[in-house]
């Protein structure tokens, strides 16, 4: 981050602003509640610990704006549709970079599965062959409806979170357009009433945060 200079955010306070790696512009405050200033693309909480935690965003404040006007269902199916035709099956040895013959296989398989049935089907695939990214491609290939990932354990949990909130090595792997939005990821980790310790879930829902 690059210090700009500060902000005002109350008649009584200012806070430094900084620009990102990414050109955006975000206040640093360790109050817990700040407003969106004018001209500012994001208020960032400093936790004290090393650690920050988004107050406000410009896009936060788009979205929940856009599910005002349109219903959650609504904005799931619009970001939904800009993932159609934008993945590509492209496979390791014709290309540089790509995905691996079993991904391949197993994406093709999926297919046509859901081509003829909407029963439950399994996947086998090898120790180390990409089993997260193939799940992120069957959500990008696809379209599916809202997709449940359940994972035994709480670290696993967070790990798989990360990837499916950025498309995991998708756009690495050229096999996913640079320009299409994220999937926006719901963590369950309380199931009918169940311990967290017995139920662990993540939910991306076209994309929709629940």
């Amino acid at each position: 981050m690059v210090l700009l200079g500060e902000v005002s955010v109350s008649p009584e306070r200012s806070e430094p602003t900084y620009r990102l790696s990414t050109g955006e512009t975000v206040v640093v405050t360790a109050r817990a509640q700040v407003e969106l200033p004018t001209g500012i693309d994001g208020v960032l909480r400093n936790l004290g610990d090393g650690r920050f935690k988004w107050l406000r965003h410009r896009r936060l404040k788009a979205f929940e704006e856009a599910v005002a006007r349109e219903g959650r269902a609504g904005v799931a199916r619009k970001q939904a549709r800009e993932w159609s035709g934008q993945f590509s099956f492209r496979a390791e040895g014709e290309w540089s970079q790509a995905l691996r013959p079993p991904q391949v296989g197993a994406l093709h398989a999926v297919g046509a599965h859901w081509s003829l049935f909407s029963q439950p089907a399994t996947v086998v695939m090898p120790t180390g062959s990409g089993k997260t990214e193939t799940m992120l491609s069957i959500l990008a290939a696809y379209d599916p409806a809202p997709l449940l990932v359940i994972v035994p354990s709480d670290p696993l949990r967070a790990q798989i979170v990360r990837k499916f909130t950025t498309f995991g090595l998708l756009r690495t792997l050229e096999v996913l357009a640079h320009n299409v939005p994220n999937p926006i990821v719901g963590i369950v980790s309380n199931l009918n009433g169940r311990s967290k310790t017995t139920s662990r879930a993540i939910l991306p829902w076209f994309g929709l945060s629940i």
